[in-house]
C-alpha cells in the first residue's frame, strides 16, 4: 500500500495541468478508489484531493512568483473552474489573493 500511495502522489504531482481523476489514478495503480482515499488519508493525514490542492497551491505560488503569467492563465492551468475559484481558495489558504501575494513577492525580491 505505501508504495501504491508514493507512485500515486508522483502521478499527481507530473499530472497537475491534466487533472486525471483519482478514481482513474488509482485504478491505473490496481486499487479500488474507497481503499485508495482510506489508506492515502492513513498514511498523509490528508485525502488525495486535499493533497492535490496542496500541490496546486504550491505551483500557483510557484507561478506567481517566477513567470509573468495572468491570474487567469495560472487559474486555468491548473484546472480551477473559474478564476473567482481560484482565487478564493488563494486567499483562504494564505491570507493573500493571488495578485497581492504576486505583489509581496516582487517586494521580496
Amino acid at each position: 500500500i505505501t508504495r501504491i500511495i508514493n507512485q500515486a502522489k508522483v502521478v499527481m504531482k507530473e499530472d497537475m495541468t491534466s487533472n486525471q481523476p483519482l478514481e482513474e489514478i488509482a485504478h491505473s495503480l490496481g486499487i479500488s478508489y474507497s481503499l485508495f482515499r482510506r489508506e492515502f488519508r492513513k498514511k498523509c493525514g490528508i485525502s488525495p484531493g486535499q493533497y492535490r490542492l496542496e500541490l496546486k497551491l504550491t505551483k500557483a505560488k510557484e507561478l506567481l512568483h517566477s513567470t509573468n503569467m495572468s491570474i487567469a492563465e495560472i487559474s486555468s492551468q491548473l484546472h480551477f473552474e473559474c478564476l473567482g475559484q481560484f482565487s478564493t481558495f488563494f486567499k483562504k489558504k494564505t491570507g493573500a489573493t493571488p495578485l497581492e501575494f504576486r505583489k509581496q513577492e516582487i517586494k521580496k525580491d
